[in-house]
């Protein structure tokens, strides 16, 4: 089943700072996934994106910069 637009999906995921072997900064547990409605009001775009086409069991590696992830710091 592909994710399309208004359906709920769960994602299991790791965040590491500076990439795949940087440091782990947050993830979900197995009983606790990230749950959403895909493509409604997209709380990071740039891994909503990332996860078009995708089905369910699939996984995945994105990059997302710190200012598309979490926007730009004041200074």
């Amino acid at each position: 089943m592909k994710i399309e637009n208004g359906k709920n999906v769960e994602v299991h995921y790791t965040l590491h700072v500076d990439g795949p072997e940087g440091e782990v900064v947050e993830e979900t547990t197995t009983d606790e996934p990230l749950r959403f409605a895909f493509g409604v009001d997209p709380m990071l775009a740039k891994f909503e994106k990332a996860l078009e086409g995708l089905s369910a069991g699939d996984s995945f590696t994105v990059a997302i910069s710190c200012d598309d992830a979490y926007g730009q710091e004041d200074e």
